[in-house]
């Protein structure tokens, strides 16, 4: 139930990031004036839906993403540009609009063509000056870049919520509970074959604070953990008991102690947070940009027998796995302040996650149209050095090949991903 439970608080996070995404772009498009027919949650049929004013606004059966449609995302283009084929044969636009009406209907337009098509179509005539590639490229920015912003924005709140709020639970050296171990493993001591770890058969009890390690002075629960995967056989652990300090002789080390500290709960401050943030940043940004690389990885992991990297990306399946591994780890290991703040930490991870993967300059991901604003503005601002006339609308259109070929990578890579987080999925250490 508890696994149940952590996967269902990250399922309704990430819709609602994803919505807010969707807002991101949705709030300055309306804004500005743009035709905004629909905003969407989902994918597939429509569970509910209702339209308030020019925009209809609902719910879709496959909860795996969004969309906000602004109308005139292509422009109309040349006239006198190849767009269509008649026979074998090459037409501008300009060239297929002079055809009789009976040759009309043989002509095939190429994939620029019929999204150009398509796009005017959607638009009513009286309506054109509203379309999105009329308004000014700083608008245009604006909208496209209000979706990855809001997730940088949740990506902050999130984990300022989990690190300034809940804070960070840091292990003291004081003995919170001495366990058993079966198989290597922390069990409860009333299961079957379950043996007192070293720790609890030499004496030690919770609240004794740990001083030294054959020697070595303890002055971390980090130091305590290296020191006892290091050791296998006899150890010498001295403690500190009620202003007295005793020494213990463990046996039977075989790499750990079975001891768990006593944490303290604390804010971590504002430097940790934005030190932490811009680590996020930077990690993922690293991540994204050798996607490639980690994609094929992940791909040899599954078409082989090598391992796969603990570390390395997944698809919304591992994500959901992390999350339940969190809600329902042993209340021996975790406390429900530890779950929330695990939790909020994921869902502050996937939202920069977003923010930075969306900002890719290739279609059809926000990059793509940000990418496109930009190069408008430079084509503006030449000519305007240039005393000349401004240029119509760049022709986004011409990407539309590029689109299909991204969209049909990032559906491999995804389910690529899917089939690897359930054949050899990535767990919590």
């Amino acid at each position: 139930m508890a696994f149940l439970l952590g996967v269902l608080i990250v399922v309704i996070g990430l819709i609602i990031s994803i919505g807010l995404h969707e807002c991101g772009h949705l709030l300055p498009a309306k804004k500005f004036g743009a035709l905004v027919p629909q905003f969407m949650i989902g994918f597939g049929p429509t569970l509910f839906s209702r339209k308030r004013g020019e925009t209809e606004y609902g719910v879709k059966a496959i909860l795996l993403g969004g969309y906000c449609k602004i109308l005139g995302m292509y422009g109309p283009g040349n006239l006198d540009q190849v767009g269509y084929k008649l026979d074998g044969k090459k037409l501008t636009v300009r060239q297929a609009r002079a055809l009789e009406p009976d040759q009309v209907d043989k002509l095939i337009p190429t994939w620029s063509q019929e999204a150009r098509d398509a796009s005017l179509a959607e638009i009513p005539t009286e309506k054109r000056s509203r379309a999105f590639y009329n308004l000014p490229v700083s608008r245009r920015l604006v909208v496209m870049f209000g979706g990855p912003v809001m997730n940088l924005f949740l990506s902050f709140v999130l984990m300022a919520i989990a690190m300034l709020g809940i804070g960070i639970a840091t292990p003291t050296t004081t003995v919170d509970k001495a366990v058993c171990l079966k198989a290597g493993q922390v069990v409860d001591c009333s299961q079957v074959g379950a043996q007192p770890a070293p720790a609890a058969k030499a004496g030690i009890k919770p609240g004794d604070v740990l001083v030294s390690w054959n020697g070595k002075k303890i002055n971390t629960w980090d130091d305590l953990r290296q020191y006892a995967s290091q050791t296998h056989g006899e150890a010498t652990v001295k403690v500190r008991r009620n202003g007295q300090t005793l020494d213990f002789q463990l046996s039977q080390v075989d790499g750990k102690a079975g001891l768990y500290s006593k944490t303290e709960r604390t804010s971590t401050g504002i430097a940790t947070y934005g030190k932490t943030m811009w680590q996020l940043f930077y990690q993922t940004g690293a991540v994204v940009l050798k996607l490639p690389v980690a994609v094929w990885n992940v791909g040899v992991s599954v078409f082989t027998d090598s391992p796969r990297d603990s570390a390395g990306i997944m698809s919304v399946l591992g994500v959901g796995r992390i999350a339940g591994e969190i809600g329902s780890a042993p209340s021996t290991q975790v406390t429900l302040a530890d779950r929330a703040g695990g939790l909020l930490s994921l869902l502050a991870s996937l939202n920069m996650a977003l923010f930075v993967f969306n900002l890719i300059p290739l279609p059809p991901l926000d990059g793509g149209h940000i990418a496109g604003a930009c190069w408008q503005g430079i084509k503006n601002t030449y000519a305007r050095l240039r005393s000349r006339p401004a240029p119509g609308p760049i022709d986004a259109a011409k990407a539309v090949p590029l689109t299909y070929v991204v969209a049909g990578l990032l559906i491999a890579m995804t389910v690529l991903l899917m089939v690897a987080d359930v054949t050899d999925p990535i767990r919590l250490p």
